[in-house]
């Protein structure tokens, strides 16, 4: 477990306990009043699940990405049998028995996306990923030198493809030797 995880997990835990001895604190005191105005259930909620994260996180392998050898973060479908895939996780992203599998499934389907006209980052990342577009397609268009709008073709993927990894997961774990061998699998490189 890194340094930092260990010091968020602390910092977490501290202000997680000193909230919920606030709220059982002021519960005593007025027992007769019904609301302070603050939610203190709801936040201590929503860190429970933070500190979850963040553990899952820090003791199974870093991201869902790596933990699943998912680097794209590629939903399940029916549709699509996936070589390598062993399964779906809770949130039903395909698990993949190796790195190498996960890799050539993202390429593939970006190649098929570019394939069915998604040929520019404005386009292809609303369709890809349903996080925060406006940063996603700012990130993977500085960190390719990309402009959002210009056109590009399925031999553009080894260039896309880290920096959509590295949105996907915070990082780019994975070797250039890794990737050629997606890039070649999905016939991109």
């Amino acid at each position: 477990m890194a340094s930092r995880d260990i010091l968020i997990l602390a910092g977490l835990g501290g202000v997680g306990l000193w909230l919920y001895s606030q709220q059982a604190q002021a519960s005593s005191d007025n027992s007769s009043d019904t609301g302070s105005g603050f939610d203190f259930g709801s936040l201590i909620g929503t860190m429970t699940d933070t500190i979850k994260n963040t553990v899952e996180n820090a003791i199974m392998g870093t991201t869902r990405g790596e933990r699943n050898n998912n680097p794209g973060n590629i939903l399940y479908s029916i549709n699509n049998p996936w070589q390598g895939a062993t399964g779906i996780d809770s949130a039903g992203f395909v698990i993949f028995d190796t790195p190498e599998n996960g890799l050539r499934a993202m390429y593939i389907t970006l190649k098929n996306q570019i394939a069915r006209g998604l040929n520019t980052l404005a386009a292809l990342i609303p369709t890809y990923s349903a996080t925060d577009q406006a940063a996603y397609i700012a990130n993977v268009s500085a960190w390719t030198g990309l402009d959002p709008y210009q056109v590009f073709d399925a031999g553009f993927i080894p260039v896309l493809a880290p920096a959509m990894i590295r949105m996907e997961n915070g990082n780019m774990p994975y070797t250039q030797g890794q990737l050629a061998y997606a890039a070649s699998a999905a016939g991109v490189g």
